[in-house]
């Protein structure tokens, strides 16, 4: 492993911090004086995604959804898909399949005394998929 690690913003997907930094007001993305800049070509990725989805124009400005997508401390897809659901009137299935994708996985052992009926087999069950590290989403199925 090494001693030191690459900053956060060297190794992550830009969109989030390029829509925050557009919601600001701030334009100039190239020149802004981050701590660590990214690479150009990942600034450049991040803009193509938010056109891609529509949060900036054609010319690089925020649009209105945009602006609707920055309120949600999502990464930018998720927030468009948690916006654009209700016109195909799927947010309840939206929404679940979100907090699926932004929850880190369930590691935590079901006690006993959460379930008083510790003997149960879904308690027992849940207890040793989480010994397996999988994802809370296996554990809604079976609870």
């Amino acid at each position: 492993m090494q001693d030191n690690t690459y900053p956060e913003i060297l190794r992550s997907n830009l969109g989030s911090v390029v829509l925050q930094l557009k919601k600001m007001g701030i334009d100039d993305l190239v020149h802004f004086d981050f701590m660590d800049p990214p690479a150009p070509e990942t600034l450049m990725r991040a803009l193509e995604l938010l056109n891609y989805l529509q949060a900036l124009s054609e010319e690089g400005e925020l649009t209105d959804l945009g602006g609707m997508m920055a309120e949600f401390p999502l990464d930018p897809s998720l927030s468009k898909m948690s916006i654009t659901s209700t016109e195909y009137n799927c947010s309840n299935e939206i929404l679940s399949i979100v907090a699926m994708l932004n929850e880190p996985p369930l590691t935590t052992e079901l006690s006993a005394q959460q379930f008083p009926s510790g003997s149960c087999a879904p308690t027992r069950r849940a207890n040793r998929l989480t010994r397996q590290s999988v994802g809370s989403h296996t554990l809604t199925e079976i609870i």
